[in-house]
């Protein structure tokens, strides 16, 4: 085995390029100054090593203790995401700092000299998080390419302030009409850039740590009243009468669980456990990524999906997606977000969205006064303080009577003659 060689050089790109082809090459020190570049296995990457000298005390064999100077050094950045020429600039403000007196355990190189390089870096990062659904990948990924990087992405990290966020970006897009919460979730996501650089040590300082949105927008994001209202419940009942469709399942899976759009378009037949009868929702299908979430499939529900089932059937369909983007192969995908967005929109004729469902389902359980802890763990919400697994088990039974009045209240509901004008 060849022994790993230790190369002395100065510190610019052009010979680290050079030196990255030899293997035999380990770690590049560099001339005059107190740094060290540590190749990897494969040689495309590399740690920056910053190298101090340290006070420290030492006893010896007869009991004397004396001070000695121990090397120590410090990773401070990554090659080649940190060029040797913004390594350089910057080491003078680093060895200051530390002679300044700060943790040599917070010491860290910045990255990115613009917001547009931290963002590429955060944009590469999220496409190959397999942690996450597909659609907030695609949130991430259209708020990077189409607002954050057109607004921010010039901008110098270290020009990263309250007003500058505010004047090209949060005032921007508000003269644009774009909804405050469309706003909020754009600066979100250029928060959470930052602060997972931060935690990396990609930059040392997190200058969005000091922005706050509700300062820009005191009032908040406005509340939206629901498109559909209790009295429409029998209209909706209608839709879901008669042939099976995909659309009319899924208006009757959300009115009668009041899941999210994403929820329900994953279901698969092998979720719902007929013993039981009971629909499980896993974690990767839902919002709240903490455990899975459970629903009680009523008698109702039930013979309903039955149904559906058998319009499948007849269509060709054999897989295993409760609902399939094509009914002629059964190996097959879900249908996409996009495809359950134009389906509700062509049988409510654009005048409500699956949100509304949810919102019409969650506001008259709460107008029939029904129990508001259960209400909230059949939407799936943030339990904060309780111990979840112990009153799930009191729960589950109190879910299950709560949808099964739902049911009858909605077959009631079926049976009214709708007034008309």
């Amino acid at each position: 085995m060849k022994k790993k060689l230790i190369k002395k050089c100065e510190l610019l790109d052009s010979v680290i390029n050079r030196f990255k082809k030899d293997e035999n090459v380990h770690e590049l020190n560099f001339t005059n100054l107190p740094l060290k570049l540590r190749f990897n296995a494969a040689r495309d990457r590399g740690s920056w090593l910053l190298v101090f000298r340290k006070s420290v005390e030492v006893v010896g064999h007869n009991g004397e203790v004396s001070t000695k100077r121990k090397e120590v050094w410090r990773k401070v950045g990554s090659w080649p995401l940190l060029s040797a020429k913004n390594m350089k600039e910057q080491l003078p403000a680093i060895s200051a700092n530390v002679a300044a007196g700060q943790n040599l355990k917070t010491v860290n190189a910045d990255h990115f000299e613009t917001v547009g390089e931290l963002l590429t870096w955060y944009y590469n990062r999220n496409e190959e998080n397999n942690t996450i659904s597909p659609e907030r990948q695609t949130q991430i990924r259209c708020a990077i390419n189409k607002q954050l990087m057109p607004l921010l992405g010039t901008l110098p990290v270290r020009a990263v302030s309250k007003i500058n966020v505010e004047e090209k970006m949060l005032w921007v897009l508000q003269r644009d009409k774009y909804a405050i919460a469309s706003i909020k979730a754009y600066f979100n996501i250029l928060k959470a850039a930052f602060e997972r650089a931060n935690e990396l040590g990609m930059i040392s300082y997190n200058p969005m740590l000091e922005i706050r949105f509700k300062n820009s927008f005191p009032k908040g994001i406005p509340t939206k009243d629901g498109k559909l209202k209790p009295g429409r419940i029998p209209e909706l009942m209608k839709l879901t009468e008669g042939e099976p469709s995909i659309a009319k399942t899924l208006v009757y899976m959300m009115l009668s669980h009041s899941t999210r759009q994403g929820e329900t378009r994953l279901a698969r037949w092998s979720h719902i456990d007929l013993s039981n009868m009971t629909w499980y929702l896993p974690t990767e299908n839902i919002k709240t990524k903490d455990h899975e979430h459970t629903l009680p499939i009523t008698d109702e529900v039930f013979e309903y999906l039955k149904s559906h089932r058998n319009f499948l059937k007849s269509k060709g369909y054999e897989g295993d997606y409760i609902f399939p983007s094509n009914l002629r192969d059964s190996k097959c995908s879900p249908i996409s977000k996009a495809t359950v967005c134009r389906l509700i929109k062509a049988i409510s004729n654009s005048e409500w969205t699956s949100h509304d469902i949810r919102k019409l389902a969650s506001t008259t359980w709460t107008e029939r006064s029904e129990d508001h802890l259960v209400i909230k763990f059949l939407l799936n919400h943030h339990i904060p303080n309780l111990d979840r697994t112990y009153i799930q088990a009191y729960i589950e039974p109190q879910k299950r009577e709560v949808l099964t009045r739902w049911q009858a209240f909605l077959t009631q509901e079926k049976n009214k003659t709708i007034a008309r004008w």
